[in-house]
């Protein structure tokens, strides 16, 4: 009987920490992908402001990686 009360606190705590490390990588991912928002509007400001074609270098990006692994970007990239 104690060890079965031992095994559902050690469950419940496994459990807990479990999820505290889900929440931490859930908020980790929506900070990465912010930041790669970020750094892609800044990329595209950037490049208005010199004169560089966004449609232009998404094109030369998709050809590049169908040429590296032969298999096409999705549409929404």
């Amino acid at each position: 009987m104690i060890v079965s009360l031992e095994a559902i606190f050690l469950s419940t705590f496994v459990m807990v920490s479990q999820n505290r490390q889900a929440a931490r990588s859930d908020l980790r991912a929506q900070l990465d992908f912010e930041t790669n928002l970020r750094a892609e509007i800044w990329a595209i400001h950037i490049g208005a402001k010199l004169g560089i074609d966004h449609e232009h270098v998404e094109d030369i990006v998709r050809q590049a990686i169908e040429a590296s692994d032969g298999t096409s970007a999705p549409k929404g990239l």
